[in-house]
């Protein structure tokens, strides 16, 4: 729902800044936005972070299995699978490699 909402406010907005004589408040809205993005990458819980020291330390085999167990573990989320299927049936679909969607 939000992926087609997003898209039709972005386009509505996009159209109305092509027809401005002055474009350049469409630069400054998506820096805004970019800045908020770095700003929030910023502001992520280092917590997250804990075991990085033991990953280091890993070895390549035990590091595949860790990131790949972790995989596993996300693919049960609902909305990751979910994005995973879009994926799969857009790229059947629009079978386009040079210009590719990414559902977020």
């Amino acid at each position: 729902m939000f992926y087609g909402l997003g898209g039709v406010t972005g386009c509505t907005l996009a159209g109305y800044f092509v027809e401005m004589a002055n474009p350049y408040p469409c630069f400054y809205i998506m820096s805004i936005f970019c800045a908020s993005v770095g700003v929030a990458g910023l502001l992520i819980d280092k917590s997250l972070e804990d075991n990085q020291a033991e990953m280091v330390k890993m070895r390549f085999w035990d590091r595949s299995k860790f990131v790949f167990g972790e995989v596993y573990q996300g693919m049960k989320l609902k909305e990751l699978y979910s994005a995973v299927i879009f994926q799969c049936i857009l790229g059947a679909v629009l079978p386009n490699f040079n210009s590719y969607l990414y559902y977020y």
